[in-house]
């Protein structure tokens, strides 16, 4: 060995012996130009081990000399020094000679690859103050978001007691909803690196025997208050993806306002506020304020029943923690219904036409015209609706319905507040439309049809109207006013 390569070891163990950290040795394994490498192989890399999996073999901070790595085990082969040997090799009278490389495989994403060598010792450098830095998840599903932000995306869901990689730390601590401490940039258990909050971690250096911080005797309630809540009936719909757009909305909710000590809940009905300073716990999962009669219940971190006074009743309510993003829900609903309609209107989109029930123009913007409508007042349409309105596409089919019907229409008429809703079938001429009660909707799902339907036959513009129904079978049900008006005019009320 040369003198100029001993020389050069040397150097590099001066250069580090003033950065390790108490009870943290920070091991570097130098290959110089091929003369530590068998057959003339050369590094593609050096990289610094940022989780090591044995740390009494190998801690945390080595430099490794990549020789190879693989796409299919997604793994580094890498050279290095052992912590023991690097030890025995530099204490006093010990032979000069550097105790020979160990190779072995290590997954990607527990080592950082550097272009150089100089790269990866100063990196190693900054690391020393983390290289022996863990954490432990003190509560299921704790998140680890992509950013430093609790309203950035999560990306993994620790386990309660799932072990930690820190390698990085927030310079400050942060108050995030009323629970303060510092974020951690951490490497879970598969390899996934992103930013989760303290509040619930338990940190701890290496051959240190973890300290519990506590799972707090409230931490239900610090969960509750991290959390935007919305009503359960928004899981129902997602569930189910029935939606109504109505109801499914980011406004409404329970939102936490840990700045004022009060809770906010917005409705269709409105919006109540009230303090929870008063609330204290009854059990592990109840809370109650005295006072003024709110209740909050837990059941589990992700469901809640509210209970509290609204004008002189007693209202309960329950709230979940929705993970999707509301906004997409919506707007991905809202393609899909204009999807279908742009369908009807490539078909539609030049009239359709019943010699008993009138004629319907439908528009782009999902605008109707419907005139000539007389016999189906006021039993169907009321009185006082117009001619004119839009067309909604809300309104779902029970499974049953599915292999008799494409879907359900529903006319919001100008001058009425309810919807007129009929069953629909797409044939090569025209519109079949079967009128559905209120009677026979659960919400926005049509259940069944009536014994004695209502069904109406509209011919495309592009093919002939169908016979009066009179020569026809095209109703198989009567309406209250069953003669149009003999002067043959349309005398419905605008």
């Amino acid at each position: 060995m040369s003198k100029s390569n001993l020389s050069a070891r040397q150097r590099t163990a001066t250069l580090l012996s003033g950065v390790g950290r108490v009870g943290i040795v920070l091991t570097i394994a130098v290959v110089l130009s091929g003369a530590l490498i068998s057959c003339g192989d050369k590094p593609i890399g050096y990289g610094v081990l940022m989780w090591p999996e044995d740390p009494e073999h190998l801690d945390a901070g080595s430099i490794l000399t990549l020789m190879s790595e693989s796409n299919i085990t997604d793994s580094y082969w890498a050279k290095y020094q052992p912590k023991a040997e690097l030890n025995a090799a530099g204490t006093e009278g010990s032979n000069d000679d550097q105790p020979p490389l160990v190779e072995a495989e290590f997954s990607r994403f527990r080592v950082r690859k550097f272009e150089t060598e100089e790269d990866a010792l100063a990196f190693a450098q900054e690391f020393t103050e983390f290289a022996g830095t863990y954490a432990r998840s003190q509560r299921d599903a704790l998140p680890i978001r992509r950013l430093m932000d609790r309203h950035s995306d999560r990306i993994y869901r620790l386990r309660e007691g799932e072990e930690l990689k820190v390698i990085d730390r927030s310079p400050e601590q942060t108050d995030e909803a009323g629970l303060v401490d510092y974020w951690y940039h951490v490497i879970a258990e598969d390899g996934t690196t992103g930013w989760t909050f303290g509040y619930y971690l338990t940190i701890f250096e290496v051959g240190e025997e973890p300290t519990e911080q506590g799972v707090h005797d409230t931490a239900l309630f610090s969960n509750f208050l991290m959390q935007t809540w919305r009503p359960r009936s928004f899981a129902d719909m997602l569930r189910t993806q029935r939606f109504d757009l109505n109801r499914f909305h980011p406004a409404y909710g329970l939102f936490p306002q840990p700045e004022s000590r009060s809770i906010r809940i917005v409705t269709q009905s409105g919006v109540n506020e009230f303090s929870y300073a008063g609330l204290q716990p009854t059990s592990e999962t109840r809370y109650i304020d005295q006072a003024t009669g709110l209740e909050l219940e837990f059941e589990g971190e992700t469901s809640l029943t509210l209970r509290y006074e609204d004008n002189g009743s007693r209202v309960t309510s329950r709230f979940v923690v929705i993970e999707d993003d509301i906004r997409e829900v919506i707007t991905r609903e809202q393609t899909r219904r204009l999807e279908i309609f742009d369908e009807l209107y490539q078909r539609a989109g030049r009239g359709m036409k019943s010699l008993a029930y009138g004629d319907i123009d439908l528009q782009r913007d999902r605008s109707f015209f419907w005139r000539g409508n007389n016999r189906l007042r006021p039993e169907v349409i009321p009185n006082t609706a117009g001619n004119t309105g839009r067309v909604s596409l809300g309104r779902y089919l029970h499974p049953s319905l599915r292999t008799q019907f494409d879907g359900a229409l529903a006319f919001d008429f100008n001058g009425v507040d309810t919807e007129v809703t009929f069953l629909y079938r797409v044939t090569a001429a025209g519109l079949q439309l079967t009128h559905v009660p209120e009677s026979r909707l659960d919400g926005v799902t049509v259940t069944a049809i009536p014994e004695l339907p209502l069904v109406i036959f509209f011919a495309f513009g592009d093919s002939p109207p169908p016979p009066d129904a009179a020569g026809s079978n095209e109703s198989t049900g009567t309406t209250g006013n069953s003669n149009p008006d003999a002067s043959g005019e349309d005398n419905t009320p605008e």
